[in-house]
């Protein structure tokens, strides 16, 4: 398995939108992948 770090703009999960700033966002989704499909 293994566990991405997506910088995020809000708290709404997966449904969230991608923040264009790596460094300076809100929060981060971190998404679980395993089999090439997304876990958790």
């Amino acid at each position: 398995m293994i566990k991405i770090a997506v910088p995020t703009k809000a708290y709404a999960g997966l449904e969230d939108v991608v923040s264009e700033v790596f460094g300076k966002t809100k929060t981060f989704t971190i998404v679980e992948v395993e089999n090439d499909q997304i876990k958790n």
